[in-house]
């Protein structure tokens, strides 16, 4: 099946690989799909063997850039105390298109 949307809502931390993730998931997007993701800023506070602790966007949008997506963009939108594993941390939101 393929998608004209993909959206992932704090699924990349939990993913293992991440970036076979996204490869897979840009094969399911419709020529001039979106692929829209929210996740949390790195935070070196946070350390868990089961999960990322969170994603530099810079590395987020070279991976978009290398999977193949064009008009990429990534921006923290939220930020506060006890966020992510009882830490302060940031959310950011990440987009480009097939």
């Amino acid at each position: 099946s393929t998608y004209d949307v993909i959206f992932l809502s704090l699924v990349l931390l939990h993913s293992g690989d991440y970036k076979a993730l996204l490869h897979k998931l840009y094969t399911h997007l419709n020529p001039g799909g979106m692929l829209i993701l929210v996740d949390f800023d790195k935070n070196e506070n946070v350390q868990h063997p089961k999960v990322y602790n969170g994603f530099k966007q810079s590395d987020i949008l070279e991976t978009f850039a290398q999977i193949g997506l064009s008009q990429t963009q990534a921006h923290t939108f939220y930020a506060g105390d006890h966020l992510f594993m009882n830490q302060h941390a940031s959310i950011f939101i990440a987009s480009g298109f097939k």
